[in-house]
């Protein structure tokens, strides 16, 4: 280890960059974490910032990675103090500092809502779904796997920290019936050929239902009267097989 000074997370998890292009996270009992891998040394000491941890390396990359952890609440977490270098101890204002997005999901799709925020010590979250607070909602995302109507309405995320509170911005989430997907136009062209050099093109259409499909055809000669084309559905058993109708 060389030039990286560590930074040390709310569960006391160390993160120190070393030459042998590895960022290796250590738990305050001592045992790995984990290492987080680049493509070549750091000499960079690694920041915390929200629930992201960020190092550079020698190979022009910067990496984030979400560690679900803020920085640690000690009188000095990081090289410089904190993620703005500021290079003094200083109470750091609680505050969010991204907000969670509005989104409008299908039935039985998942979606995620995620909150970034700074704080004076270790920070704490609550979910909130239409003023209500959602039971194990606890930390700076949350996830819902497959959505249902219940899930839509208006959410909001509290932080906490140092016994200070702020609330995000109300965000809407909205579910709806899925869109059925459909092709609109798919188009290809190129040189036929004859004998081996002939050209097989094809596509694959997925569900369980069956499919009506209109397949054209171009020739500058008049085909044979043995030429079809024809368009096969592995996964729909019912699909029609459809001679091309050349013109």
């Amino acid at each position: 280890v060389r030039a990286s000074a560590p930074a040390v997370d709310a569960n006391g998890v160390v993160y120190i960059g070393c030459y042998d292009h590895n960022v290796y996270a250590v738990s305050a009992g001592g045992t790995l974490d984990r290492i987080y891998a680049a493509d070549d040394i750091i000499r960079s000491s690694p920041v915390i910032s929200g629930t992201s941890l960020y190092f550079g390396s020698n190979d022009h990359k910067v990496y984030a990675f979400d560690i679900g952890a803020s920085a640690s609440g000690s009188a000095w977490p990081m090289y410089q103090f904190n993620a703005q270098r500021v290079g003094r101890a200083i109470a750091a204002a609680l505050a969010i500092t991204s907000q969670p997005s509005a989104q409008s999901v299908a039935t039985g799709s998942p979606f995620s809502l995620t909150v970034g925020a700074t704080g004076p010590g270790a920070l704490t979250f609550q979910w909130n779904l239409n003023g209500a607070a959602i039971a194990g909602a606890v930390d700076s995302t949350y996830a819902v796997a497959s959505a249902t109507a219940a899930d839509g309405g208006s959410y909001t995320v509290t932080v906490t920290s140092d016994g200070a509170s702020v609330t995000s911005a109300p965000v809407a989430v909205t579910v709806g019936a899925a869109i059925p997907g459909r092709i609109v136009n798919l188009s290809a062209r190129a040189n036929v050929g004859t004998g081996g050099d002939i050209l097989i093109a094809g596509f694959v259409i997925s569900g369980s239902s069956s499919k009506s499909v209109v397949l054209w055809a171009r020739r500058s000669a008049p085909p044979p009267s043995t030429w079809r084309a024809s368009l096969r559905s592995r996964s729909s058993p019912s699909s029609t097989r459809r001679p091309a109708r050349p013109s």
